[in-house]
C-alpha cells in the first residue's frame, strides 16, 4: 500500500512539473518587438512611488491629474505639502508621482519622468526632445560619443520634433536609426 501511495504521488508531481515547464517555458522569438506591459491599452502609464502598498505601475485615464493618484492611494485625507497647481497637473505617459508623509503626517508631493530603460519596459514610445545623455546612451547602438553628440545637435539646433529628424545628427545613419526607431512613437 505504501508503494503505490509513492508511486501516485511521483506521478502527480511528474505531471506537475511537466505541466509548470511547458506552460511556463515558451520559445522566444526576435521579431523585432518591444516588451510591453500592457500592449494595445488606452491610457497613460505612471508609477506611482510612495508609501504602503500604493508603489506600483498604474494604468490611468488620458486627462488623469496629480490628485487623482493621491485618491489612488489612500492618502486622500493628509494635508498637501506641494507647491501650487501640482495637484492639477495633468499627468503623461512615463510619469512619475513621488509621495511621502513626513512625522506630521504632510503629504509631499513631487513628480519627475521616467528613464528611457524603465519608459522601454513598459512599451512607452519616447520623445527625443526629452531624452538626457544617459537615456540615449540605453538605446540599442548609441554609445557615449554618439549620445553627446546627439545632445550637442539638439541644443545647439533646438527640438528634434519627429523623431526620424535624429537621422540629421552626424553618425546617425539609416541602420541605427532603424535599431532604435521602434521605441518611439
Amino acid at each position: 500500500m505504501e508503494r503505490s501511495r509513492r508511486i501516485v504521488l511521483f506521478l502527480s508531481a511528474t505531471i506537475l512539473v511537466i505541466a509548470f515547464f511547458t506552460r511556463g517555458h515558451r520559445p522566444s522569438y526576435d521579431d523585432g518587438k518591444v516588451a510591453s506591459l500592457h500592449s494595445g491599452s488606452t491610457g497613460i502609464t505612471v508609477r506611482v512611488k510612495g508609501p504602503g502598498p500604493s508603489s506600483c505601475v498604474y494604468i490611468l485615464q488620458n486627462g488623469a491629474m496629480v490628485r487623482d493618484v493621491i485618491f489612488l492611494t489612500a492618502c486622500p485625507s493628509a494635508p498637501y505639502m506641494t507647491e501650487k497647481g501640482l495637484l492639477e497637473r495633468v499627468l503623461h505617459n512615463g510619469d512619475i508621482v513621488e509621495l511621502s508623509i513626513d512625522d506630521q503626517q504632510h503629504l509631499f508631493v513631487i513628480t519627475r519622468r521616467m528613464k528611457a530603460t524603465e519608459e522601454m519596459l513598459l512599451g512607452i514610445p519616447l520623445d527625443p526632445d526629452e531624452l538626457d545623455l544617459d537615456d540615449w546612451e540605453s538605446l540599442p547602438g548609441i554609445g557615449p560619443v554618439l549620445a553627446q553628440r546627439i545632445i550637442d545637435y539638439r541644443q545647439k539646433n533646438g527640438a528634434f520634433g519627429p523623431v526620424e529628424a535624429v537621422m540629421r545628427v552626424p553618425g546617425v545613419g539609416e541602420k541605427k536609426f532603424l535599431q532604435m526607431k521602434r521605441y518611439f512613437n
